[in-house]
């Protein structure tokens, strides 16, 4: 049951076992717990059933985690897959996409129809994501409050942009680096330049123990 005057909604559709999701996790409890109090936020597992909550008057943002398809507007889960049919939101909320491609038009078209929110108030990347990038938007979150979304959304945004073309080549790095996100981001730092990215990524240097060992 999702408390009543919750006022940012965090929806996990991913197994709870992955690696690659074992840092998202972990913050997704250190936020709860650290803004329980003012019910800032609250992560849910998503269960297969749908959710009505376009009554829930304090609720303000909605941030989905999870595996997005490429073909349609879907995150992947446990029991079933969560789709735009699933979720109703009250419409002062905006909805946060943290999965592939699930930003595209034709997506973010399908997400307004089914939660009833305009379009302009949904985003989501038109491409692929790194779940290391989505354990990063969760850190910044932790040190500016979950509000802060508002501003680093974009930036998680616009850092999987830049760094898409060099996705392999990161894993790479990070699988020969013994998954050390440190030695990973300095050895990374000397072969692209990682200005345009600089802001978003300066967080991991001060709880890197969020992103060791998230490759499979």
């Amino acid at each position: 049951m999702i408390p009543y005057g919750s006022r940012f909604l965090f929806i996990i559709c991913f197994d709870h076992d992955r690696k690659q999701f074992r840092g998202i996790l972990r913050l997704a409890r250190k936020l709860k717990n650290g803004f329980k109090k003012e019910k800032r936020f609250y992560p849910f597992s998503w269960d297969g059933n749908r959710l009505n909550l376009s009554r829930r008057r304090k609720l303000r943002r909605v941030l989905i985690s999870g595996h997005g398809a490429t073909s349609a507007a879907r995150f992947s889960g446990l029991f079933r897959a969560l789709t735009p049919r699933d979720l109703r939101l009250p419409k002062q909320a905006r909805l946060f996409l943290m999965g592939c491609s699930q930003g595209k038009k034709e997506h973010r078209r399908s997400w307004a129809e089914g939660t009833g929110l305009p379009e302009s108030r949904i985003l989501g990347s038109d491409d692929d994501t790194e779940s290391a990038l989505s354990t990063c938007l969760l850190l910044n979150l932790l040190e500016d409050g979950p509000e802060s979304i508002d501003r680093w959304f974009p930036a998680w945004l616009a850092s999987n942009a830049y760094l898409r073309p060099h996705f392999p080549m990161i894993r790479k790095l990070y699988r020969e680096c013994g998954r050390d996100p440190l030695k990973t981001l300095s050895e990374l730092s000397r072969r692209i330049d990682l200005t345009p990215a600089a802001g978003f990524l300066a967080v991991c240097r001060k709880y890197p123990e969020y992103l060791f060992d998230l490759l499979e």
